[in-house]
This record gives structure tokens, C-alpha cells and sequence, in this order.
């Protein structure tokens, strides 16, 4: 039998099994599901982090702003008795800019930078699962610093975990052909992703992640000051109100359950979710924190602020952790940063122009505002640099 009638022959098998939701990765399984490379833990001993991950890219030269495709087939490992999975938890970034799938289904999306991770919740197939990523580096600096890192709890009817990280047993492409997310999608030309790196490693630094407690802890950490599009070049913003929006719109089954917010502004600011009067605050060098709970479900979130500067330098800083109602496994935590920032694909936005009435509706238009521009990172950002400290949560606000 010659190597045209194997291969097609191995394509075949892979095609009829992935029929029967248990697609197969003939051929290369066992390099690409190395079980040495798995830890296996008990949920509540599990901790969810990065530092068994690398971060991972296409070998190829890389062209600024093309599409990355990076894959992993799972298969749970054969036993006697073998387990059939039930879920996982995953946290993932990427440098800058990611759509995240798990048998071919969306599961959500991240373009806030690499310091913040977002962290799902899925459902999975018993024995066999397809995890994969499209992303792209979209920065004015090297093209080399394109990378994506991840790390999955996957969990199993009888409460055990094992850890799945990414490494080169992944596979990735440049310009990945479509469909490429789908279980059924021949990868066995692709080649082995690329270690760029481990976690802590330069350029990417350390990364945030959503963490377990209730409410939820945010950071300033490398977070953003922001102010309108019309900055003069003396830096000195004359007196007077500016209105800033940011919409951040949930994926189909994550159901925004709470959120915590930390705010300052130069010189005072007054903050609005979905419409509702949060609070206000002055002076920058004391941020204030809130905590949200949505008993609404609300499908998109709407942050509407209003800085007030008296004279010369303006600026807004806001954090916030979104935490989600998970589908499954129980006790998995899901969550996103919404952070203010200039971004690629999504951003805050403002009016230089008169602050029109019901703006901070959620149905407002606000798509003739303009993207807001960066005026540094925090803490290195002057005047302001570290001099912010955090007060404790003032309220709880029911929205």
C-alpha cells in the first residue's frame, strides 16, 4: 500500500469516527496527547494557574495582524474502567487578540491585552474533545511577540481532574483554512506550535486572572489611563465634563452574575452601569470600589462615565472583574476583565462634542463618539504614577 492510499486511508477513519463525536488524531496522537504532560488532581486540591503552560505560536515567520490557528484534540486516557469527561475550566489570553473554541462552538473572545486573562466555563463530550484558538498580534512593535497561553481543568463524572496546558503538543498555522475549529478538520498537515515562552517570561510579564472569591478582587496593574481623542500637545485639558462608554457584550451562555469595580478619576467622576447611578468620587489619589450584583441577566453591559476636570491634566481609570453564572462542571468560576483601554478591535469611547440627554442608556448610539486615547500605563503614567491607593467596597449595587 503506498504513502498516498495510508494517508488517505488515515483521513477516512478520522472523518467516520468524528461522526460519532469521538474524532480521532491518527497518527500523531501520541506525540499531541502525551499523558506524562497531564496532572491528575482532585478538584478542591486543583489550583488553576498558568505556570505548567507555555506560551505558544506558529513556527513560521509571522506576518503582523495574520490569523493564527493553534488546535489540541484531547482524548481522555484508555482504561478498564474509563472515565467519561464532564466539563472544564479554562483560562486563557493572548498577545493581543483571540476567539476561543471547544468542539467547534464559540466560547468567547479577549482583545484586552495579555495581562488579563478570561476564564470559561464548558461542557464537554465524554471521551474525545477539540480545543482551538484563532488569534493575532495586531502591535506597531515586533511581529515576534504574537503568542497564546492556556490551561484547562478538565473534569470527570467521578470528581477527578487532570490538567491540560498549552505546549508543542499543540498544532498551529498561519492563515488557518476555515472551518479549522470543527472536530471533523483534517490537522494533520499542520506543524507543532512553538514555545515563545513560559509565564513571567518577557514580553508578556505576569498575567491576571479572575480569581475564586465573591466579590471579586480586581487590580490596577498595568491598566491604562484614558481620556478623549482631543488631547492638546502642552497635556494641559481645559475645564469642563467629558462623557466615556464601554459596551462589553457577553458570548451566548455567559450570564453576568456580578461584577467589582475599582474607579478613579482626574479630577471627579460619576459612574453608571446599565443605566443605574452607581456613585461618584473626587480626586484621583483614592480610588473608590463597588460591587455589583445583577439580578437582571442582562445580555450587554453598559459602563457610563462622566470626569469632571477643573484645570490642566484629566484622566479615568476604571477596573472591573465580570464574574458568570457557570453551566458546568460545579464549582467551575468563569469570568472576563473589562479594563479601560485603547484596543485593536474594541474600546471605550467619547464626545468631545455636547453631552447629549440618555446617554447612559444602554440603547444609546454611541457609534459617532470616538475611540479614547492612552495617556499612559499605570503605575509609570505621569503625574499620577503609583500615588493610588484603594479604598474597601463602599456599596453593594442591585441592578
Amino acid at each position: 500500500m503506498g504513502p498516498q492510499t495510508i494517508a488517505m486511508a488515515r483521513l477516512v477513519l478520522r472523518l467516520l469516527f468524528s461522526l460519532l463525536l469521538v474524532p480521532l488524531s491518527l497518527g500523531s496522537l501520541a506525540s499531541r496527547n502525551n499523558a506524562s504532560d497531564i496532572h491528575v488532581a482532585a478538584r478542591a486540591q486543583a489550583q488553576l494557574d498558568f505556570s505548567s503552560s507555555q506560551w505558544i505560536w506558529t513556527g513560521t515567520p509571522y506576518t503582523l495582524g495574520a490569523p493564527v490557528g493553534l488546535r489540541k484534540v484531547f482524548q481522555s486516557p484508555t482504561s478498564p474502567s474509563r472515565k467519561a469527561l464532564v466539563g472544564g475550566e479554562v483560562i486563557i489570553t493572548a498577545f493581543d487578540t483571540l476567539d476561543f473554541y471547544v468542539n467547534g462552538a464559540l466560547i468567547g473572545g479577549d482583545d484586552i491585552r495579555p495581562r488579563y486573562a478570561s476564564r470559561f466555563c464548558v461542557s464537554l463530550l465524554p471521551f474525545s474533545n477539540v480545543f482551538a484558538v484563532q488569534a493575532a498580534f495586531t502591535g506597531v512593535t515586533s511581529a515576534d511577540q504574537g503568542a497564546v497561553i492556556a490551561t484547562i481543568l478538565l473534569t470527570y463524572s467521578d470528581g477527578t481532574t487532570q490538567l491540560l496546558s498549552t505546549d508543542t503538543t499543540w498544532v498551529a498555522k498561519q492563515n488557518p483554512d476555515v472551518g479549522f475549529e470543527q472536530p471533523t478538520f483534517n490537522d494533520l498537515p499542520w506543524s507543532a506550535a512553538a514555545k515563545m515562552g513560559v509565564i513571567n517570561d518577557a514580553p508578556w510579564d505576569e498575567v491576571n486572572i479572575p480569581n475564586a472569591t465573591f466579590p471579586s478582587i480586581t487590580t490596577f496593574d498595568r491598566n491604562r489611563w484614558i481620556w478623549t481623542d482631543a488631547i492638546p500637545a502642552s497635556g494641559n485639558i481645559p475645564a469642563g465634563s467629558r462623557a466615556f462608554r464601554r459596551r462589553f457584550v457577553p458570548q451566548p451562555g455567559q450570564i453576568p452574575m456580578s461584577a467589582s469595580i475599582i474607579i478613579t478619576a482626574d479630577n471627579s467622576y460619576q459612574l453608571w452601569v446599565n443605566n443605574v447611578a452607581v456613585g461618584s468620587g473626587n480626586g484621583f489619589k483614592t480610588a473608590d470600589s463597588w460591587t455589583i450584583n445583577f439580578s437582571s441577566m442582562p445580555s450587554v453591559i453598559v459602563f457610563a462615565v462622566l470626569v469632571t476636570n477643573k484645570a490642566g491634566t484629566a484622566g479615568l481609570m476604571m477596573g472591573s472583574e465580570i464574574n458568570f453564572r457557570p453551566a458546568a462542571p460545579t464549582g467551575c468560576i468563569a469570568g472576563s476583565f473589562v479594563n479601560t483601554e485603547a484596543s485593536v478591535i474594541t474600546t471605550w469611547v467619547s464626545t468631545t462634542q455636547n453631552i447629549p440627554a440618555g446617554w447612559q442608556q444602554v440603547a444609546f448610539d454611541d457609534s459617532s463618539w470616538a475611540p479614547v486615547v492612552t495617556e499612559g500605563e499605570f503605575p509609570n503614567a505621569q503625574p499620577w504614577g503609583s500615588d493610588v491607593t484603594v479604598a474597601p467596597p463602599i456599596t453593594t449595587v442591585n441592578i
